[in-house]
């Protein structure tokens, strides 16, 4: 057929708009590159022609693509040439977008390739892209990724070009039956020649299996209930890559942390941020990150903090007490002495003041005094704290030394007793004050924050003030230590600690912004020399890559760095390293490098495991002694990876929303009735954080509906290629009625004919036609070698409902065929992913199978199976006339076809005996439209033509 067209164009429209698509086409695969690390090709557009093509090419992607269409529409999209679509708005999730985009590069002729290939495109014959192909590509087989893309796919993949290929073979291979997967992996790889990372992978087995076992023992270490192992090792692994670390590292960590902090129930979604807070903390002097991550623990568990954001505050003190004591090289001995000191005297007093402790220590041991190193230091105020614990060292003198210090601040002999209980550092404040145990307990007492030791030298020093032998002999003896130690607490005055914190928050920069890794270099900006904050300045300007200054935070840095305000280079050299990594070095990158090889290599090897799992089910299934199915079997992995996926958006965003619920909380509890202004500001803070909270749901239901969405394709198609697998070659042979292939009507659509008696039902009236159709009976006789069940089983129970319900549709409500009701059909259709039309043979079929496999698997036996199948949903029918003579008729129907001799013809008998079928078609209606879905011409009827069907074997 020939249609005329003719048309007028501007040759200068045209060049614009190959120029925009080029460069959209280009940009696209740029993203898609540098997200997988390779390098893209694209084709490029010259001539009309290239550009018709192109939007033809366009075109056939979303209608081969049918989510990306209808993805298209719901965003608003439809019609648009999805190139110039605005793809963050179809696809939330940005692997999957990433996964996305690149099928349709690859499909309008795109290339990725290693980003270190030996030749690079600009260098090749035609320049750096390509014209696209003289003829268009085969369109992508529509087969979507298996169980092998969810169980080695993503590692694979990670691996680059050559492990995205050897994913493809995968997830090719597993779509043509179990098992044949792994070979179809191992072929692509061998082909590849990469035998040297399946090996790595393989290597790194072993590992993945104890990581596994090590996130179970964390599991149940969290109390088990209402911890999805998912969501834990997807909060652990995340974390890893984050901090550059290995997973096993992460686990080992995860698991300190939460036995140290006492974690339970869903506190492990914070276990990410505690982990990257502790790690920065560790390299940030160059420790091993088990140390900061203790030490967070420790506080953790003597419930000196309870979330995130004080474990940063914890993170600062100990920075600001390393500084401040000038022992960067001693930081692990810094950061113990405090450890120590709150577990001790937490235990003790059920209370600590970490702070007066860390100002005291770091005066101590930055004074430069011989022997006041961190270890010295902590252990003369460990001596120190357990004197004035016990009322002061020289017995009666220091009780009455004590006692007189307690009638000075008006306390009663009970009152005194709990302050000094609470050791050298405790203060009337965290004494009495809110949250004390005496609070608790209804005691009241007087406040402020002089330190226990701190009146205790003051009194000294009042009664012996007046001769320094006296005083340094007096303040010895009273603390328990020698008299150059006693004249060292005489001489130095403590820090104030905090500090670090406020200038922080004078600096613009919030905690939860900061960065872990930072804090020594805050550190020495805030506490160091004037060199020491030109050395950070220089470190920043030399930067290149993640952590490089901006043009115009190059310009500020100079301007204040070249003046002599101390305060502002502060400041502003504490808000450029606040949020920043530590610099690059090569060590540096040799560390993360490898940590991030090492967990591809496990990742890929995670991802095996459960194919060596399931493939024992697989090999039962082979044997004829296992229940599941290769599908099942593909169908579990894919529902429990994707519930592991749904648990980690759950646990990542219930965690940003609870820490919103926070900030509602705090602002309602900082409101004072009597001052208007922070009333209307915990009102504003409100509002910001309920928005954010309706932000974080929306997203996060958007990226669960994407999962689901997901999900019911990956297993619809499964199941498909599992169904078009075990259909027989000639299963789509007409009958009378109309053909029994995947269309009842034969046109592309399913009927919808009125159903009930007459010749209006969609199923045949009886089995006269299906009977004879060798196709249909060798379906259902391997669906009963499938499952298992005795031969001839399933067509004696399509028979039998035959027999009873002549119409479509039962009295009782049972549709189709096989006699399935509709909250059975539903509850299949949830199952798999897909609908089912029960007056479609080859479904009725289907779903026979699937009940009848669920049914023998609960009852263990055939004949409760079809007893079960025939009650219903309603064990109380189970006893009921019909229900008991199922199994006889079905036994009946089965012997009496046995004893007529029914055998299956082969394919040749087939063909001959094909004259003896009745044959009818309808016509087939011819509609005309343009590319753009505009009529175009009237619709046209066509009569079909129906000859004999070619033998068994043969084409043409």
């Amino acid at each position: 057929m020939k249609i005329p067209v003719e048309a007028d164009f501007n040759s200068a429209d045209i060049e614009k708009k190959i120029e925009q698509l080029n460069r959209m086409f280009a940009n696209m695969g740029q993203t898609v590159a540098k997200a997988s690390g390779q390098r893209f090709e694209p084709i490029t557009l010259k001539t009309k022609q290239d550009l018709d093509y192109f939007v033809k090419q366009s075109q056939q992607l979303v209608r081969v693509q049918g989510e990306l269409g209808k993805r298209m529409a719901n965003s608003g999209q439809a019609g648009m040439n999805p190139f110039e679509a605005n793809w963050s708005k179809m696809y939330l999730n940005e692997q999957t977008r990433m996964r996305r985009m690149r099928e349709a590069l690859v499909f309008m002729g795109g290339e990725f390739e290693a980003a270190h290939s030996p030749v690079p495109p600009a260098q090749r014959p035609g320049g750096s892209s390509r014209t696209p192909p003289s003829r268009a590509p085969e369109p992508p087989t529509r087969r979507q990724p298996g169980v092998g893309t969810q169980w080695v796919g993503g590692g694979l993949r990670a691996l680059g070009p050559a492990g995205g290929v050897a994913a493809g073979s995968l997830s090719t291979g597993m779509s043509m039956g179990f098992g044949a997967g792994l070979m179809g992996l191992l072929g692509g790889l061998g082909a590849l020649g990469i035998g040297k990372v399946v090996g790595a992978a393989t290597e790194k087995m072993g590992v993945a299996e104890d990581n596994a076992v090590a996130y179970d023992r964390l599991k149940r270490t969290l109390g088990d209930v209402n911890v999805s192992f998912g969501a834990l090792k997807s909060v652990l692994e995340s974390s890893a890559d984050n901090v550059k670390v290995t997973f096993s590292e992460a686990a080992q960590l995860g698991s300190q942390f939460a036995k140290l902090g006492n974690l339970t129930a869903d506190q492990y979604k914070t276990l990410s941020g505690e982990l990257q807070t502790g790690v920065g903390l560790s390299r940030a002097f160059g420790l091993d990150p088990s140390q900061g991550v203790g030490a967070l623990g420790v506080a953790r568990g003597m419930r000196m903090t309870s979330n995130e954001q004080d474990s940063r505050k914890f993170a600062l003190l100990i920075g600001e007490t390393i500084a401040r004591s000038n022992a960067f090289a001693k930081a692990d001995e810094v950061m113990d002495a405090i450890a120590g000191y709150t577990t001790q005297q937490t235990r003790a007093s059920l209370g600590a003041n970490v702070g007066g402790y860390a100002g005291l220590f770091s005066a101590l041991t930055g004074s430069g005094i011989p022997g006041l190193d961190p270890t010295g230091a902590a252990g003369l105020l460990s001596r120190v704290n357990a004197s004035l614990s016990a009322g002061g060292a020289k017995g009666e003198a220091s009780q009455f030394m004590s006692a007189t210090i307690g009638a000075r601040y008006g306390l009663d002999p009970f009152q005194m007793q709990l302050w000094r209980e609470g050791g050298a550092f405790a203060t009337l404040d965290s004494t009495f004050g809110a949250g004390s145990m005496a609070s608790r307990f209804g005691m009241r007492g007087p406040g402020g924050d002089t330190t226990w030791l701190g009146a205790s030298l003051s009194e000294i020093r009042r009664q012996y003030g007046g001769n320094q032998g006296m005083l340094a002999h007096a303040t010895a003896n009273h603390l328990g230590i020698n008299m150059n130690q006693a004249m060292a607490m005489l001489a130095i005055d403590p820090n104030q600690t905090g500090e670090m914190e406020r200038r922080l928050g004078a600096a613009g920069v919030s905690l939860t912004d900061m960065n872990a890794a930072g804090i020594a270099s805050m550190a020495k900006v805030m506490f160091g020399s004037d060199a020491d904050r030109t050395s950070v300045a220089q470190a920043l300007r030399s930067r290149t890559g993640a952590g490089s200054l901006s043009a115009d935070e190059q310009r500020q840095l100079d301007m204040v760095m070249g003046g002599d305000d101390v305060g502002a280079q502060k400041e502003l050299l504490t808000r450029l390293v606040a949020s920043r990594d530590q610099e690059q070095t090569q060590g540096k990158d040799i560390r993360d490098s490898k940590a991030a090889l090492d967990n591809i290599k496990t990742a890929v090897a995670d991802k095996l495991i459960p194919l060596t799992q399931e493939m024992r089910n697989g090999i039962m299934h082979i044997a004829g002694r296992g229940e599941k199915s290769s599908a099942d079997i593909q169908e579990e992995v894919m529902r429990a990876d994707s519930r592991g996926r749904a648990q980690a958006i759950k646990g990542k965003y219930g965690s940003l929303i609870g820490e919103q619920d926070k900030r509602i909380v705090d602002a309602r509890l900082s409101e004072d009735p009597a001052d208007y202004s922070t009333t209307e500001n915990s009102r504003r803070i409100q509002e910001e954080a309920n928005r954010e909270i309706a932000r974080l749901k929306g997203e996060q239901a958007d990226l669960l509906a994407e999962e689901n969405d997901m999900l019911g394709e990956r297993i619809k198609a499964m199941r498909d290629d599992e169904s078009r697998r075990l259909m027989p070659a000639n299963a789509s042979m007409h009958m009378g009625g109309g053909p029994v292939g995947r269309f009842a009507n034969g046109s592309g659509a399913r009927s919808r004919a009125p159903v009930g008696g007459g010749g209006g039902g969609r199923m045949p009236k009886g089995l006269g036609q299906l009977s004879q159709d060798p196709a249909f009976r060798a379906l259902v006789s391997g669906y009963e070698r499938e499952i298992g069940a005795p031969e001839g089983l399933l067509w004696a129970q399509i028979e039998q409902e035959s027999r009873y319900h002549t119409n479509a549709v039962s009295p009782k409500g049972a549709e189709g065929l096989a006699q399935f009701m509709p909250g059975t059909r539903a509850g299949l259709e949830r199952k798999f992913g897909r609908s089912f039309d029960p007056y479609d043979p080859q479904d009725a079929a289907f779903m026979q199978k699937e009940l009848m496999r669920e049914l023998f698997q609960q009852f263990g036996n055939w004949d409760d199976a079809l007893r079960g199948y025939n009650a219903g949903p309603s064990t109380s029918r189970w006893n009921n006339s019909e229900t008991r003579n199922y199994v006889p008729s079905i036994r009946g129907i089965m012997d009496r076809n046995s004893s007529q001799g029914t055998p299956l013809p082969d394919g040749g008998a087939a063909a001959q005996n094909s004259q003896s079928f009745r044959i009818q078609a309808d016509p087939i209606e011819v509609i005309h439209k343009n590319l753009a879905g505009q009529y175009v011409g009237p619709s046209q009827m066509l009569a079909t033509r129906v000859g004999p069907a070619s033998p068994f074997g043969t084409t043409g």
